[in-house]
């Protein structure tokens, strides 16, 4: 029977393995690795039925200095032969073992594929986001980081995708992929997974909140939080930017913030004051990405600076619109990709908040250009179809 191992470290790339696991049951034996990198503790049991083997470690991130680096070593390092998910892996790799990561630069990931590539059928690499149609460097280490990393033998790639072991990659926008990561390697449309129906059944328990929203409905203007301190952008001026938003926006307006699972849990209390600002909370499992919500909170309006989530409710087919502000933070995203952005009528980019309140009085428009078919093409490769 065919082996397929997932490693994952963020809620967003653990749901796309519950996807796929739950495709493959009775025809592979599932296997995750999950690290953790968010600030939330997050109970496996409700995805039980989507792998036959799990092995977890914590967020070593969040540990102090020495414990860290430890674990960076074991896990990510030099010392990953002694590591519980060596030992795990070194007995599965074989003529029929798939190897799917979601990022060559989380060292967890990158250590898994770089130890096992050539022992594995496929190194697959699964869209993880914006980043994955992006060439552009990681964050910068600083000087002490970068050689604590080094002697500990724990690496990062410049940028997802950067690693010559993948020989596959799932994309939902082939052609939106930049040319140097298409080199040498067969390139797969990957389904929507956001649109299966297994996500009604496993998220139940958030129904109460979201018809909370709806009983004292305004137009909502959903705003995707991102951990954009790592982009050197900082906190004041990303609560400035939210605050002015919240001052210029209509009154028949709510802007509904929904936090990154990165980010820190008080981040946005300062503006909770504002009685036209919310933000969500569901409490053990505010780390649900929003795609598994969008349907039911219907936003009129998506706003981030380049959060993926933003496109993804999109291809769910929702009417709204989105709205990217990078270019307020002095960020910028890849010609090809806001190229293909653009075509959609529906998505818009702007510089400043009077920006935002003219796309406000805007109508829907028909023309959306991310909507497409799932095709299963990714299923059948998984599969061995």
């Amino acid at each position: 029977m065919r082996t397929v191992i997932f490693s994952c470290f963020t809620p967003y790339q653990l749901l796309n393995a519950v996807y796929y696991g739950e495709k493959l049951k009775k025809k592979a034996k599932r296997i995750l690795i999950w690290h953790n990198y968010t600030k939330y503790n997050i109970d496996l049991y409700r995805f039980e039925m989507a792998f036959d083997e799990v092995c977890s470690i914590n967020n070593f991130y969040t540990e102090s200095f020495l414990p860290r680096q430890f674990h960076k070593c074991l896990y990510g390092g030099w010392l990953f032969k002694f590591s519980s998910i060596y030992k795990i892996i070194s007995k599965m790799t074989g003529n029929d073992t798939l190897l799917l990561i979601f990022s060559d630069q989380h060292i967890v990931s990158r250590k898994i594929l770089t130890s096992f590539a050539n022992k594995a059928k496929d190194v697959v690499l699964i869209e993880e986001g914006m980043a994955t149609y992006l060439i552009r460097s990681r964050e910068i280490p600083k000087s002490k980081d970068w050689f604590i990393n080094l002697f500990l033998g724990a690496r990062y790639e410049p940028y997802i995708g950067a690693n010559h072991n993948i020989r596959t990659i799932f994309v939902k926008h082939p052609n939106m992929l930049p040319e140097e990561k298409k080199q040498n390697r067969t390139i797969i449309q990957q389904n929507n997974v956001f649109r299966d129906r297994i996500w009604g059944e496993l998220f139940q328990d958030v129904l109460p909140y979201l018809n909370s929203i709806g009983e004292h409905r305004k137009k909502i203007i959903l705003w995707l939080g991102q951990p954009l301190e790592m982009d050197g952008v900082s906190l004041e001026a990303q609560i400035s930017w939210l605050q002015n938003v919240g001052n210029a926006i209509p009154e028949d307006y709510t802007l509904l913030i929904k936090p990154h699972p990165r980010e820190e849990v008080n981040k946005y209390n300062s503006l909770l004051n504002s009685k036209n600002i919310k933000q969500m909370n569901f409490g053990k499992i505010n780390w649900i990405p929003i795609e598994i919500l969008a349907s039911l909170i219907r936003p009129d309006v998506v706003l981030t600076a380049f959060s993926t989530a933003a496109n993804n409710i999109l291809e769910l087919g929702l009417q709204c619109k989105v709205v990217y502000c990078y270019s307020t933070f002095g960020l910028f995203m890849g010609d090809k990709v806001v190229g293909h952005l653009e075509t959609d009528a529906n998505i818009y980019n702007i510089k400043n908040v009077a920006e935002l309140c003219d796309v406000l009085g805007l109508s829907i428009k028909e023309g959306q250009t991310m909507l497409f078919e799932n095709q299963d093409a990714d299923i059948n490769y998984l599969q061995g179809i």
